[in-house]
């Protein structure tokens, strides 16, 4: 029997969303997907942290820590999670590959809602130079994942009989080896090119760390235990990758470049350098927040999604979820259902975008029970024909207050109340926080 327990952490507007596999009653997989919130709740999010690594162990192997944007409200909390004598280590670091514009709109973007974000350190050097900051935690390696083949998708999105094999250049890229062989092995169809530390790569500096990047058609694959008798062959991590808005970037590239008085090909070229990024940085802030006001207020970066369930398999394999959703519970025996689909802050409400995400999950949507809305539930991320499609049963929304914010926006919550369901808000109280657990018989 193969179960995934998970939880929703109440750590205000932000999102810390923390999971494990178990195996007849042995975890072989931990991992976490985004890890912050907003200054305002930083309280609330640095007790859910603490609760997290003394129920875990102070020291204790944290498998996978996946990133779906470097927004503050979504890495804040890193520093706190891996912090060498008090928090948790980590093996394998996954975020979207981001380009500089995109990192320099995230930052802009940031210190316009809280202006005191600029003094954080952590956070400037995490714009400044992704991999080098993400190193000082001792990760094996880093991997970051790019939007694949437009037509392809992770394994099992074609259905039962998609293998997903595939070239990834000869480079095997596993987790760490438990008493069980590999906790996870990468598969699929895609590229997985290892960066050279000497080449000049865009966005990602030299490290002693591996360092890959890979397409977003490979997944994450946790196989049952050689003497396990489940009758079905893998748990899935598969991402997604949302991309940032090309004519956006552009347009904040061009208002930058003006108001620095330089062409857009001689600031390119000027940030290749990471001093130069590190500069604007630290000294630019009124160029970036005129060249921010640009483009709408609103506006999203590159975003990993992430679907975390079983790989689809021919014969029927019983399945059973259970779940407490604040004071609400809800048990079904036999469910169809047991995966979760976090959106991070993807931009689905265009229908190429929740077109393109659709396809790229194809029948791996049928697996989900729980969906996480995007951006905390705003209207601005909406797809109603997307939310009605998933057939999801159950909504979350990772938000709180914070100025003339709506999260969960009222057109949202109304597009899931007319399917008869609800989204659970999960706030800065611990009364609302979400725990499930998913489980193969």
């Amino acid at each position: 029997m193969m179960s995934n327990h998970r939880h929703q952490r109440a750590v205000g507007q932000g999102f810390f969303h923390t999971a494990q596999l178990t195996e007849h009653g042995r975890v072989r997989l931990r991992y976490v997907y985004d890890c912050g919130a907003m200054r305002k709740y930083a309280s609330a999010r640095d007790n859910r942290i603490d609760t997290y690594i003394n129920t875990e162990g102070v020291g204790r192997l944290l498998d996978v820590l996946f990133l779906s944007h470097i927004h503050y409200d979504h890495v804040s909390g890193i520093e706190r999670l891996l912090a060498s004598r008090t928090g948790l280590t980590v093996d394998t670091i996954v975020l979207p590959l981001l380009n500089v514009a995109d990192r320099l709109i995230a930052y802009a973007r940031a210190t316009a809602e809280e202006p005191g974000i600029a003094g954080d350190d952590f956070y400037r050097a995490l714009i400044i130079d992704p991999t080098t900051t993400l190193s000082r935690f001792g990760p094996r390696q880093i991997i970051f994942v790019r939007r694949g083949n437009p037509d392809g998708g992770p394994p099992g999105s074609k259905g039962p009989d998609d293998s997903g094999g595939g070239d990834r250049h000869g480079l095997e890229i596993y987790g760490r080896r438990g008493e069980w062989g590999l906790a996870w092995k990468l598969i699929g169809s895609g590229r997985a090119d290892q960066v050279n530390p000497s080449a000049d790569t865009p966005g990602i500096a030299s490290s002693r760390e591996s360092v890959t990047i890979i397409d977003d058609t490979l997944a994450f694959a946790m196989p049952s235990a050689p003497s396990s008798t489940s009758a079905f062959a893998e748990w899935l991590l598969a991402p997604f990758v949302d991309p940032t808005v090309s004519a956006k970037r552009h347009k904040f590239m061009r208002a930058l470049a003006d108001s620095r008085s330089m062409t857009v090909p001689t600031l390119e070229k000027w940030l290749e350098q990471v001093s130069n990024v590190h500069d604007l940085v630290v000294n630019g802030l009124p160029d970036l927040a005129t060249a921010y006001g640009a483009i709408e207020p609103d506006f999203n970066i590159t975003s990993l999604c992430l679907y975390s369930g079983p790989r689809p398999v021919a014969h029927a394999v019983p399945k059973a979820h259970g779940g407490q959703f604040g004071s609400w519970s809800k048990t079904i025996a036999a469910s169809d259902r047991i995966a979760w689909l976090g959106t991070g802050d993807a931009a689905l409400a265009s229908t190429a975008r929740s077109t393109a995400f659709s396809r790229h999950y194809g029948q791996l949507l049928a697996e989900v029970i729980t969906l996480t809305l995007p951006h905390h539930g705003s209207d601005h991320n909406l797809s109603p024909k997307l939310i009605k499609s998933i057939g999801a049963e159950l909504f979350v929304a990772a938000a709180d207050q914070f100025a003339k914010w709506r999260h969960p926006g009222s057109r949202t919550v109304q597009v899931v109340a007319e399917l008869g369901r609800f989204v659970s808000t999960v706030t800065s109280a611990h009364a609302s926080e979400i725990e499930e657990v998913g489980v193969i018989l």
